[in-house]
C-alpha cells in the first residue's frame, strides 16, 4: 500500500527513504507557515525560494521538509564559478532519481549562467507538470521522475549578488524567512536533552543573547544568532551527559560561558561577567576536573621554552572547551599574539596525554580517554582560490582537478 502524506490541500507520495536517526527541526509558527508555502509550491509544479537573512533557517526548513516527506535531499553551494555544465548536470541527477535539490547563495552564480538553468529548470518543472517522464538538459534527452523537487535559498540585496532575472523568479515561490522564534526553539531543545526546567532555563539564555547583541562592541566575529543559541544548548546537553552530577542552571551556566567567553575582548568580558550576576545571581560557575589537561599544557609550554602565561593557559584551555563543540575554529588575534602558540601547546598536550595512557599499557582495544592529533598546515594565500577547493578545467570534456584543502581532507 502506498503511504500519502496530505498538507492542506496538496497530497504527496511518501518517499520511503531511510535518513537514520537524525536530528528534526523545532516547529515554529515560522516553520509551519514556511512548508504550507513550500508544499504549495510542489503542489503547483513550481519551485521553494526561502529567502532572508542568514542563520534564519531556510536550508535546514529544507531539509526537514524532506525528511518529513522521506525524501533524499542534496544541498550544493553555490558559488560565481559554477557554470551552466555543472548545474546542468547536478540538475539532471536531480530529475534521473528524483530527489530534491536545495541550492544554497543561488544569487552569487553569474547572470548569464543563471538566464541558461532557467530553461533547465523550465523543462523539468513543465515534464514533472505534464507526467511527460522525459525532460531536455545539456542537449540531452533523460527520463524525469514526478518527485524532483527544487528549491533556492539566497539573502537578497547583499553585496556580490545578482537580482535573479523575472523569468527564473517566476518558476519559484518565495518564502520570506526573517526572524527565528528563539525561546519554543530553546525550551523543546532543553526538553529533548533532558532539562527538567527546560521552561526558566530558555527564558534566560534568549535574555542573556539579547543583552549580548545589545550591549557588547560590535565585532566582526561576533555573533549572537540562532547557530550561537544552538552551540550553546548543544553544549549544555554534552554537559549534562558527562557531569550528570551539576545542578541544570550550573550546566546551562558553564555551557554559555564556555561557548562566548572564548571569543570576546578584555573590555567585553568585564561586561558579559557584570550581565551574568544580573542574570545568574547566586549561581557560580561549576568548577571541572581539567588538572589533566592543565599540567600537560604547562609541560608543553615549558618544553617549547615559554613563559607560564596564564592567559595564554586559559585560551588554550577555551580552545579545547570550543573543539569538543565546533567543526571548525578561528583563532583571531593581533600579530604576535599566540593563535599559533595556542593550538600548537593544545595539539602537543593532548598527544603527550595520549602517549601516556599508552605507556600505562592502553591498547587500540580499550578506550583512550585522548585521541592523538594530526596536524595539517597550508598557507591559502600561497595558492589561487581554484587550487585551494579544486575546480573543472577548460578541456573538452571539462575534467574535475581536486585542490590542496580536498585533497588533505581525503
Amino acid at each position: 500500500m502506498q503511504i500519502q502524506v496530505r498538507q492542506l490541500n496538496a497530497t504527496f507520495d511518501y518517499g520511503y527513504e531511510y535518513q537514520g536517526n537524525n536530528g528534526r527541526l523545532v516547529i515554529t509558527p515560522l516553520t509551519d507557515r514556511a512548508y504550507m508555502t513550500l508544499t504549495n509550491a510542489l503542489d503547483m509544479r513550481r519551485g521553494g525560494a526561502p529567502q532572508g537573512p542568514a542563520g534564519t533557517g531556510k536550508t535546514e526548513t529544507v531539509k526537514d521538509l524532506g525528511k518529513n516527506l522521506a525524501y533524499f535531499v542534496v544541498v550544493q553551494n553555490c558559488s560565481e564559478n559554477l557554470d551552466h555544465l555543472n548545474v546542468g548536470t547536478m540538475l539532471t541527477g536531480l530529475a534521473m532519481s528524483g530527489c530534491w535539490g536545495c541550492f544554497d547563495e543561488f544569487n552569487l552564480i553569474q547572470l548569464d549562467v543563471l538566464s541558461v538553468i532557467t530553461t533547465y529548470i523550465n523543462q523539468i518543472l513543465v515534464s514533472i507538470k505534464s507526467g511527460s517522464g522525459q525532460c531536455t538538459i545539456n542537449e540531452g534527452n533523460i527520463p524525469c521522475q514526478a518527485t524532483t523537487g527544487i528549491f533556492i535559498t539566497f539573502n537578497p540585496g547583499y553585496a556580490g549578488r545578482s537580482e535573479l532575472p523575472d523569468n527564473l523568479a517566476a518558476l519559484f515561490r518565495p518564502v520570506a524567512m526573517m526572524v527565528p522564534e528563539l525561546f519554543p526553539i530553546s525550551k523543546i531543545l532543553l526538553m529533548s536533552e533532558g532539562f527538567q526546567k527546560s521552561d526558566e532555563l530558555a527564558k534566560k539564555i534568549v535574555t542573556i543573547f539579547q543583552l549580548m547583541k545589545d550591549q557588547l562592541s560590535k565585532q566582526s566575529h561576533y555573533d549572537f544568532s540562532m547557530r550561537a543559541v544552538k552551540t550553546v544548548l548543544t553544549a549544555a546537553g554534552r554537559i549534562k551527559r558527562e557531569s550528570p552530577m551539576l545542578q541544570e542552571i550550573q550546566v546551562i551556566i558553564k555551557a554559555i560561558r564556555d561557548m562566548n567567553l572564548p571569543k570576546f575582548l578584555a573590555e567585553d568580558v568585564i561586561l558579559f561577567d557584570n550581565l551574568f550576576i544580573d542574570l545568574f545571581p547566586e549561581c557560580d560557575e561549576p568548577e571541572v576536573d581539567t588538572d589533566e589537561l592543565q599540567i600537560a599544557i604547562e609541560q608543553s609550554m615549558l618544553k617549547k621554552g615559554l613563559m607560564l602565561d596564564e592567559n595564554l593557559v586559559v585560551k588554550v584551555m577555551q580552545l579545547f572547551e570550543a573543539k569538543k563543540t565546533r567543526h571548525g575554529n578561528m583563532l583571531v588575534g593581533a600579530t604576535m599574539s599566540g593563535k599559533t602558540k595556542c593550538w600548537e601547546i593544545l595539539m602537543d598536550a593532548i598527544n603527550r596525554l595520549h602517549q601516556e595512557e599508552k605507556d600505562e599499557g592502553k591498547t587500540e582495544k580499550d578506550d583512550f580517554k585522548w585521541s592523538p592529533v594530526k596536524i595539517e598546515v597550508m598557507n591559502p594565500k600561497a595558492v589561487t582560490t581554484d587550487e585551494l577547493y579544486g575546480n573543472f578545467d577548460d578541456q573538452n570534456p571539462p575534467q574535475w582537478c581536486e585542490g590542496v584543502l580536498s585533497t588533505t581532507l581525503k
